[in-house]
């Protein structure tokens, strides 16, 4: 009655199941890791290693500013979708009476202004992670009091 594929199909579910659980507990550690190695790697023009050292070093020590970013990413593109799709359909189809050249995305679509609402968002997005990423070097190493001190000892050397 139980048959070889019962069994496989009972451990692959538990076998997904244990998967999903480590994810939920892991993902945060490994987002939080990797949050700021694209501005430690850039702005302090340090290698791969190094970076992901920084990165663990700032984001670490806060995971919920890892989840926060990615969930702030995520908001932000359904949004920016959302509006340029709105727009452009009202644009060309209100405004320029062409109809729906391209579909909508309520039809399981991606049209250019769906993709362009994506696109247009982004560099927000950017200043926002460049913010946070000062925010946590502030917080974790003072950086705002080196910048000080580093402005005071270029004005007393002149």
């Amino acid at each position: 009655m139980w048959d070889r594929k019962w069994s496989w199909l009972a451990g692959g579910v538990v076998l997904a199941g244990a998967a999903l659980l480590g994810c939920g507990i892991v993902t945060p550690f490994l987002v939080a890791a990797v949050t700021f190695l694209p501005e430690a790697t850039l702005l302090e023009r340090s290698g791969v290693s190094r970076g992901f050292r920084r990165s663990l070093s700032l984001g670490g020590s806060n995971p919920g500013i890892a989840m926060t970013t990615i969930v702030t990413w995520v908001a932000l593109t359904v949004w920016g979708a959302a509006v340029g799709e709105a727009t452009g359909q009202a644009v060309v189809s209100g405004i320029l009476q062409l109809g729906e050249p391209f579909g909508t995305a309520l039809d399981w679509r991606a049209t250019p202004y769906l993709l362009w609402g994506m696109l247009a968002v982004q560099p927000l997005f950017g200043i926002y992670h460049v913010l946070l990423y000062i925010d946590a070097r502030t917080r974790v190493e003072g950086w705002d009091l080196q910048v000080g001190l580093m402005a005071a000892a270029s004005e007393s050397s002149r």
